[in-house]
């Protein structure tokens, strides 16, 4: 049995907040919240969360890419690859960080680099690989689900993941000269719920269709509609 000083029994109660269970190898997790601009020189050895990061952000994607490969099994390949990316890049995960607090485990950034911009994310990643090599994938995958992924009520995960359908397409047409039109509509269905219909237009012409239970949400399903035959018209 490990014997914790006094410091070390306090860290690791901190750590058990954070991740959710009792951590072991505790100078994982302190590594982990060394930002590079924060990093530590004991003789001439550079200590940061660098190589912890680089671990911790291919475990995340293959935890996430797991998850929407189960949850999303009538989607192809392009929408599962939109889909992660959505949930792993830079801002969602300096949000994540943000929301638990992690900017009070870790020491500030001490320049605005290009470090320091994205620190907390960062440092996120850090712990999933800290957590992965201390107490295994299993461990890992849940702080990422509980920590991560259920925060997420079923409307706003997929709000996340197809939030960019609309300003992609918009992107596109203006890269290629195309003018990209919406005309939405609404009625109650037999249940009384309003549903919207919207049509998309590339040049006056009607390309797709969509419907939603709000404006933006039938607005983006048609936008992804629209996307799968553009891509298939320039392949």
């Amino acid at each position: 049995m490990i014997n914790f000083n006094s410091r070390q029994r306090s860290f690791s109660a901190q750590i058990k907040k954070l991740i959710g269970f009792r951590p072991g190898k505790l100078n994982l997790y302190e590594l982990a919240l060394i930002p590079p601009s924060s990093s530590q020189t004991p003789g001439e050895i550079l200590l940061n969360n660098e190589r912890l990061e680089y671990l911790g952000d291919a475990v995340l994607e293959t935890i996430i890419t797991d998850y929407l490969f189960k949850k999303y099994s009538d989607k192809d390949e392009g929408f599962l690859t939109k889909a992660r990316s959505q949930l792993v890049n830079r801002v969602s995960l300096n949000k994540t960080g943000k929301i638990l607090e992690l900017a009070s485990y870790i020491k500030p950034p001490v320049n605005n680099n290009r470090h320091a911009k994205n620190y907390l994310g960062n440092s996120l990643e850090a712990i999933i690989g800290a957590i992965y090599l201390d107490r295994g994938f299993r461990y890992a995958r849940k702080f990422v689900c509980s920590k991560i992924i259920e925060p997420y009520s079923e409307t706003e995960l997929n709000s996340q993941i197809f939030s960019d359908f609309k300003s992609r397409l918009i992107e596109w047409g203006q890269k290629n000269k195309k003018d990209i039109s919406f005309k939405t509509s609404a009625e109650d269905n037999k249940d009384n719920i309003v549903i919207f219909h919207t049509e998309l237009y590339i040049n006056k012409e009607l390309t797709s269709r969509g419907n939603g239970k709000t404006k933006k949400e039938s607005e983006q399903k048609a936008s992804e509609n629209a996307m799968l035959i553009v891509v298939k018209g320039e392949e």
